[in-house]
């Protein structure tokens, strides 16, 4: 593999934060048993989160002072379940450079003191 690249752009406006990740991972040739050589391609993965800090200040509302410096985050890692291409091993996908997970969706909630 000769190239691997990363890639994010990221927003951000009033406590609202978006961002997006590009995942380049070159292809290669790999070298069998019987002397074939077998290409396994490039890929791209593609990431995406939002994130919302909530910021209300100095309030006498209970509701609002509980959620004031909380951060609620919602994400996606390989949004279209891209599979890593086929590798003649024997979990048929190069290992040691591919994450077999597939589509990952999280959420987070953290809040700062």
């Amino acid at each position: 593999m000769k190239w691997r690249a990363n890639s994010t752009l990221d927003w951000a406006w009033r406590g609202l934060d978006l961002s997006a990740t590009v995942h380049y991972l070159d292809g290669f040739h790999e070298h069998q048993r019987n002397f074939l050589i077998h290409y396994v391609k490039q890929t791209w993965f593609f990431d995406v989160q939002g994130s919302y800090k909530f910021g209300f200040g100095e309030t006498n509302e209970t509701w609002k002072r509980l959620l004031d410096r909380t951060v609620l985050t919602l994400g996606c890692n390989n949004v279209f379940s891209h599979d890593p291409p086929r590798a003649n091993t024997t979990t048929n996908y190069a290992d040691f450079t591919y994450d077999s997970t597939g589509r990952f969706v999280f959420v987070s909630l953290r809040k700062e003191l």
